[in-house]
């Protein structure tokens, strides 16, 4: 997989497993950086021993009073996203990075949809409003979530075996750790990743 930086000892990012994680149930954590919740942070699980199904993700983004809502989001590669123009004036949805994309310039009530065939980070812009950003990271598992205000999240549905847990931020390339099965039985599993995240772009 292109853009990988493997997860050092250098950086915090504490995990906890969920009970049922094993037993393919759900798996909750928290991401840090220097003991500093990471809010809005994109979170994937690869299972390593299985084959990883097809995503048919659909997810929602509107722009409404000249912003992108929300303005993060995760789908899994196959996702969709549908993109809805809800402000009084005329509106456009373009990705200048990955496999870019544009969808035109749409009214008030119409919507674009879009589905990501290719991974990786792409920077959601309205040629419109150059204020207006939005990020789309497209995982290669549709086993994710994005972390909340105090660095939670939540991964449903996962079957047994081992995981490839990747990390995404707004910039740089995603964190990775391989955790085993043997691993995964620890109430607690703590990943540490170093202080200067990722490597602009």
């Amino acid at each position: 997989m292109r853009g990988r930086s493997i997860l050092t000892a250098a950086f915090l990012l504490p995990v906890m497993w969920a009970d049922g994680f094993a037993q393919g149930r759900e798996v909750r954590g928290t991401v840090t950086r220097n003991g500093r919740a990471l809010a809005n942070v994109a979170v994937s699980v690869v299972p390593v021993d299985t084959a990883v199904p097809g995503s048919v993700d659909t997810v929602e983004i509107d722009q409404r009073e000249l912003r992108f809502v929300p303005n993060i989001v995760a789908v899994g590669v196959g996702g969709s996203v549908m993109f809805r123009n809800s402000d009084p004036y005329l509106h456009n949805v373009y990705s200048p990075t990955g496999a870019q994309f544009t969808l035109g310039t749409y009214a008030r009530g119409d919507t674009r949809l879009h589905r990501f065939e290719t991974p990786g980070r792409y920077v959601v812009l309205c040629n419109v409003h150059p204020e207006m950003v939005a990020y789309v990271f497209v995982v290669s598992s549709p086993y994710h979530a994005i972390t909340d205000s105090d660095g939670r999240f939540t991964v449903a549905g996962l079957p047994a075996g081992g995981y490839l847990v990747q990390v995404w931020l707004a910039r740089g390339p995603p964190f990775e750790q391989i955790v085993s099965a043997a691993q995964v039985r620890n109430d607690r599993l703590r990943i540490e990743i170093g202080s200067d995240t990722g490597r602009p772009q």
